[in-house]
């Protein structure tokens, strides 16, 4: 941008035209890719926003057409399941529970979402299994 009153250039545009005309092309190279890995995060800050966004995108989209179904089906919103049936269910949950308790016992809830996110990271793109998360990145 150019002050009409004085002919000189100011501001950010200024200092990119200086940087670029007293630079070498490798020094400008190198200053525009650390700027690209600084804007960059890293897997588990990518793991931790899109994970949980991709579960609640599914689990909604899943609850919708589940409750479409039952409409469509004419089931009834009250299935009244026997107490043997909610006992098994109870127990069934427990189970869950005592899992869940001895998994976060030894990894942390943050390392499970990262490690899933690269799994599915790899599905999507069909990269191998056993490919390290840093060749990944684009």
């Amino acid at each position: 941008m150019l002050d009409l009153e004085s002919g000189e250039k100011v501001g950010d545009v200024h200092k990119i035209i200086k940087f670029l005309t007293t630079t070498s092309f490798t020094d400008q190279y190198k200053h525009c890719c650390t700027i690209r890995c600084e804007k960059r995060m890293s897997i588990r800050q990518q793991a931790l926003i899109m994970l949980p966004l991709i579960i609640s995108v599914l689990t909604s989209a899943f609850g919708v057409l589940g409750y479409f179904m039952e409409i469509a089906l004419g089931m009834p919103s009250r299935l009244c399941m026997p107490l043997a049936l909610r006992g098994v269910g109870v127990i069934v949950l427990a189970l869950g529970f005592l899992f869940m308790g001895w998994l976060f016992r030894y990894r942390k809830p943050a390392e499970i979402l990262a490690s899933t996110y690269v799994t599915i990271r790899k599905a999507i793109r069909r990269t191998r299994p056993d490919t390290h998360p840093s060749e990944l990145s684009p």
